[in-house]
């Protein structure tokens, strides 16, 4: 069965909400109505699926919110009053999976938790997919795709198995805390690599060694973690 957080203060509303993933077969966990305990019970529970009113308790911190829990890649349906299509825009570009102005459609809100929830495999807890961005929606990306992960310029790209890369919008930290730590490891501040791919350390050189021939730089404040690796691997 899926699970999904409620972030709403009017009960009644939250009720609506909780009717309708009820016949979709999806069990809410809790409901918040203020945004001082939305993080840490969404730590808690690890829901498949959020959905989110930008004001609590008149409490004007959603997109806060929203900053705070893109890195945790759980899809996110944003349903309020406040239609600006700036702040649609933003929310999208945050992640958001879709934006429902109220009275919410329930055939719009229905649709739109389905597709959410098709990001998600029940009862995979080890999250099997990485969520990102990618054009104004959400798109899967494989763990056991991805190969390296790395800082060029301006931007962040997820460097895939095929050569294929996708644009990530955050900092290569916030992305590590989202990670396997027995699969991810950071090796330098420009980039974090999937030990799946590497074939040995190179020392002497201060080298990661990639299966396709690629050298990744170890840097200084990495090397004592990797050496750790490979020497307890």
């Amino acid at each position: 069965m899926y699970t999904a957080v409620i972030l709403e203060d009017d009960i009644s509303i939250a009720w609506d909400y909780e009717i309708i993933l009820k016949e979709l077969d999806v069990k809410v966990v809790s409901v918040v109505k203020t945004w001082s305990e939305a993080l840490p019970t969404i730590r808690k529970t690890k829901p498949d699926l959020v959905i989110v009113d930008l004001i609590l308790n008149n409490d004007q911190k959603g997109f806060g919110f929203i900053e705070g829990i893109k890195n945790l890649y759980i899809p996110m349906i944003v349903c309020t009053g406040f239609p600006e299509q700036r702040n649609i825009d933003r929310a999208l570009n945050l992640g958001v999976q879709a934006w429902l102005t109220k009275p919410v459609d329930k055939s719009a809100f229905i649709f739109h938790v389905k597709k959410a929830l098709s990001l998600n495999r029940v009862g995979d807890d080890s999250k099997q997919h990485m969520i990102i961005t990618e054009r104004g929606g959400l798109v899967k990306v494989p763990y056991d795709k991805i190969v390296k992960i790395i800082v060029e310029g301006n931007y962040s790209f997820i460097v895939m198995e095929n050569n294929k890369r996708f644009v990530l919008k955050q900092s290569l930290s916030k992305t590590l805390d989202g990670l396997d730590p027995n699969r991810f490891v950071r090796c330098h501040r420009s980039s974090i690599v999937n030990l799946d791919f590497v074939s040995g350390i190179d020392s002497k050189n201060h080298k990661i060694l990639l299966l396709d021939g690629e050298a990744l730089d170890i840097g200084n404040r990495f090397r004592k973690e990797v050496r750790s690796i490979f020497k307890n691997s």
